[in-house]
């Protein structure tokens, strides 16, 4: 099969995928709305404040509350909809009615809009890999995050108790070039130099005792490792795509001009910590709730809630 093939190829799984992912935001607005308006039917018909009510003003009373709550789960539901649906080009309903309806209700905050990193959700896994080595020769070895898909032998922890900003931002960058994201450079000068700062963001596994003489920077297609392979220890597969940014060194005349074109400080000064007890207890969770396998715990919570409902039924 030839270039031109593998191109039309994913072309079509592409369109296949957003086609999908714009039915799917377009229907699921409906199942919530069913929900509640069944809801609201049981209450109708066997609420006990219905069946207790002493005269037929109580009961026009009681029905006309339980209306009113349908009438507001229907309009934040209706309201939803709209940020909902702009996750997705083919759905967006931002300039329609019910949009700029939303549009005088946004400053409220009634209902929440969806991150940046959902709204540009890719068909496709692609991450940025950042490695280092002391001769440009190699051997390249990759530095691990914390929480993004980075070492293939290792699964996704639970991200907690504060958002990995970095790897939400790596994310973004794997869509895009890297000078279109000015901040890589400042990113990868201060690997360069080994910051304290810089490397605590990171994976404990990632921290090197002396700076590296070059970093780079190479993207990768990663996917779960098929089920025909499950005799695979690896979580992940990914295949090499093209480098993300060439090598760099601490030295180097393209970095520093990048680094002064955008204003980038070499050396900038740490702010103190002003509460560090809290930051130390915020560390120590962090580390331990990285230790928990992500689906092993999502599992383990929903088999215990079920534990608990049968136990209880029997009771």
């Amino acid at each position: 099969m030839d270039v031109g093939s593998d191109t039309l190829e994913l072309e079509k799984k592409e369109a296949d995928y957003d086609h999908f992912f714009a039915t799917a935001l377009k229907i699921s607005p409906l199942l919530p709305l069913i929900g509640v308006i069944l809801t609201f039917m049981n209450e109708m018909m066997s609420h006990p404040s219905i069946r207790r009510a002493s005269s037929l003003l109580s009961k026009f009373v009681t029905i006309l509350t339980t209306s009113f709550f349908l009438v507001c789960c229907i309009g934040l539901i209706g309201m939803s909809t709209v940020p909902h649906r702009a996750a997705h080009r083919d759905s967006n309903i931002t300039n329609t009615e019910i949009g700029q309806m939303y549009g005088k209700f946004k400053h409220l905050n009634l209902v929440n809009e969806y991150g940046r990193h959902l709204r540009e959700m890719r068909s496709a896994r692609f991450e940025v890999v950042l490695e280092h080595a002391d001769n440009i020769e190699g051997p390249w070895l990759e530095y691990e995050f914390q929480y993004k898909p980075s070492n293939v032998n290792h699964s996704l922890p639970m991200a907690g108790p504060y958002l990995p900003r970095l790897d939400f931002k790596m994310y973004a960058v794997a869509g895009t070039t890297y000078d279109r994201a000015p901040w890589i450079h400042g990113l990868a000068y201060r690997l360069l130099n080994n910051e304290v700062s810089v490397m605590n963001l990171l994976s404990g596994r990632s921290h090197l005792r002396r700076a590296p003489k070059f970093v780079r920077g190479v993207l990768y297609e990663y996917h779960y490792t098929p089920w025909s392979e499950r005799n695979n220890l690896a979580y992940w597969t990914r295949q090499p795509v093209r480098e993300y940014f060439p090598p760099y060194a601490v030295d180097d005349e393209s970095l520093q001009a990048h680094l002064k074109a955008l204003k980038i400080p070499l050396k900038y000064r740490i702010p103190p910590v002003t509460n560090a007890w809290l930051k130390d207890a915020l560390a120590f969770v962090r580390k331990q709730v990285s230790l928990l396998e992500g689906s092993f715990f999502v599992f383990t919570f929903l088999a215990t809630g079920f534990a608990i409902i049968a136990t209880n039924r029997r009771n």
